[in-house]
């Protein structure tokens, strides 16, 4: 069970997990794929797809500090955003701003 556990990050627990999905776009809505999306407080973090997307499990808390950086050679900020949970966080868009 361990070699599970640490190829793919903690079991989801049905019952305790919050949902937190959503899109990473640029300044004029395009998707940015490659981003990498840390939920902090855990080891669990992913890559944007091709349409921007992520989603994590977290545990059920109040708040959770997500962190956002640009794959390398890029020109966008890292970012660092605070949300609440609520039974519907897969609605979240992050927009990244380049850097000046």
């Amino acid at each position: 069970a361990f070699a599970f556990q640490a190829c793919y990050g903690m079991p989801r627990d049905f019952g305790m997990d919050t949902y937190i999905g959503g899109r990473v776009v640029d300044a004029e809505g395009r998707p940015l794929k490659g981003v990498t999306v840390w939920l902090e407080d855990s080891i669990q973090y992913m890559q944007t797809d091709e349409y921007g997307g992520f989603y994590l499990y977290a545990k059920g808390r109040w708040a959770h500090k997500l962190s956002f950086t640009a794959p390398e050679g890029t020109s966008y900020l890292k970012k660092d955003t605070l949300i609440s949970a609520s039974p519907d966080s897969s609605s979240l868009v992050i927009t990244l701003e380049e850097k000046k």
